[in-house]
């Protein structure tokens, strides 16, 4: 269908994608262990549909010529990789620059960023990533997503 589309698709990565799933009280499953079998399974698969969504929408993000441009003129030009396979050694100095350049902040703190683009919300994840890379800190997906666009 057309929902399908739109949450497939890398077109508008950063839109906001909303699933309703209806299911029965769990509770009332408790005498049916089969029921509550298929019905924790149902969960866990609709868990690991949206993880797979927000994974394909960062990945179409970090992509994005825009930040990894930003991302690029942070790093000095020694610490990069020549073209072509980079081996763990040479990777090293990058992702120590990477972690001393930039914060890691935890969920509490998150929230006082104020990250979400009210006036925007299908570019809320994009707000995010680049308010990580101007001000230097980030939630550990914000940061995941920059390092991937190196």
């Amino acid at each position: 269908g057309e929902d399908e589309e739109d949450a497939g698709g890398s077109e508008g990565a950063g839109d906001d994608v909303v699933v309703a799933v209806e299911m029965d009280d769990p509770l009332s499953f408790s005498a049916d262990r089969q029921a509550l079998r298929e019905w924790a399974l149902g969960v866990h698969r609709a868990h690991l549909l949206l993880l797979v969504a927000r994974g394909r929408a960062l990945d179409a993000l970090a992509g994005g010529p825009l930040l990894q441009g930003k991302i690029l003129s942070l790093i000095p030009p020694g610490l990069l990789p020549s073209a072509g396979a980079a081996t763990c050694g040479q990777l090293k100095p990058l992702v120590r620059h990477f972690s001393e350049a930039f914060e890691a902040v935890g969920d509490d703190d998150a929230s006082q960023l104020h990250w979400e683009d009210e006036g925007n919300e299908g570019g809320a994840l994009q707000a995010q990533l680049d308010r990580c890379v101007s001000e230097g800190r980030g939630t550990a997906e914000a940061l995941t997503a920059g390092f991937a666009a190196v």
